[in-house]
């Protein structure tokens, strides 16, 4: 038996890939990128997710019996000026994945990559109850992609879990994040003005978090509610992760001013005792010591020493 990864060179997939690669499972990375391009590890196979043959194929050619969906467009911002694009890439991309599933008799669990920007504004506790409320196009298409799977699992029987993932951070990510932006302003020595943001909330996670919980959502033998909340179990402002930027580069040149900002969801604290009660996650990343890993690996990919960096 072997898992396939559909974006398995992304961010998020890499790591996920490279987690499963450590316990020794057989990965299958699905890609539209040419495979004769990639790493030699693991087995990759260069398709779309449009190709219901193709997707279907790769599924009885390697004996895949799990599934991680983690391709797609991921920048929420971003997406607000390619609507069309993230729609086609991430509601009808789930679509797609999840049909070909149906029709390859697939039995094995199928793990949805979600975002907790499903919730929208919420200044309350946010749980997996919490009205949905998404306020772009990216966030749409998570929700959809939620409801889609509860769809496949009622009406067709297919074994799938959605994991609301907040704001992922950590060495390889390429697009911009709360917690990689002031970072890579920092290492660079770049100042970095915002006229607003000190006390917008936001709840990072280190992708190695992430992707453990993709592996315990893999491996749980009862997910009853099917659907989970997944943070790294903090909610800071952008003011407090400076702070800790600042401890780490004291001579960053960072200022925010206050308030939110405009175009960022505000949510209250994110509960994720589903996930520790069903699937046994729990974070192990403190934003502190995730931020540390993030700085030292900066670091070395730019040139700056730890000396330079603290001078």
């Amino acid at each position: 038996m072997s898992t396939l990864v559909t974006g398995g060179t992304g961010f998020i997939g890499r790591n996920v890939v490279d987690r499963l690669h450590e316990e020794g499972e057989r990965v299958i990375s699905y890609d539209r990128g040419p495979a004769a391009t990639q790493p030699a590890r693991p087995a990759r196979v260069q398709g779309e997710l449009f190709d219901l043959p193709r997707l279907a194929a790769t599924l009885a050619e390697h004996e895949v019996g799990r599934i991680v969906h983690a391709a797609g467009m991921s920048d929420p911002l971003l997406s607000i000026g390619m609507p069309a694009a993230t729609v086609a890439a991430n509601a009808i991309g789930t679509l797609h994945l999840l049909e070909a599933a149906r029709l390859a008799g697939f039995g094995g669990r199928i793990v949805l990559l979600s975002s907790t920007a499903v919730y929208g504004h919420n200044d309350g506790v946010v749980d997996e109850q919490s009205a949905l409320r998404p306020r772009t196009p990216y966030a749409a298409t998570k929700a959809f992609s939620d409801l889609l799977g509860q769809v496949y699992h009622c009406r067709h029987g297919l074994d799938i879990v959605s994991l609301r993932v907040s704001e992922a951070y950590g060495p390889g990510r390429v697009l911009p994040g709360v917690v990689q932006d002031v970072i890579d302003a920092a290492v660079e020595r770049r100042p970095l003005r915002l006229t607003s943001g000190a006390d917008q909330p936001c709840h990072p996670i280190h992708v190695d978090d992430v992707a453990r919980a993709v592996l315990a959502a893999l491996g749980a033998p009862e997910p009853v509610s099917r659907v989970y909340d997944i943070t790294g179990g903090e909610r800071v402002t952008l003011g407090a992760v400076v702070a800790l930027v600042r401890d780490r580069i004291p001579d960053a040149d960072i200022r925010f001013g206050p308030g939110a900002l405009t175009d960022w969801d505000r949510q209250g604290p994110i509960a994720i005792t589903a996930a520790d009660r069903e699937l046994g996650y729990r974070p192990r990343w403190g934003l502190a010591r995730g931020i540390d890993d993030y700085c030292t690996w900066r670091e070395a990919s730019d040139g700056w020493g730890a000396g330079a960096a603290r001078a």
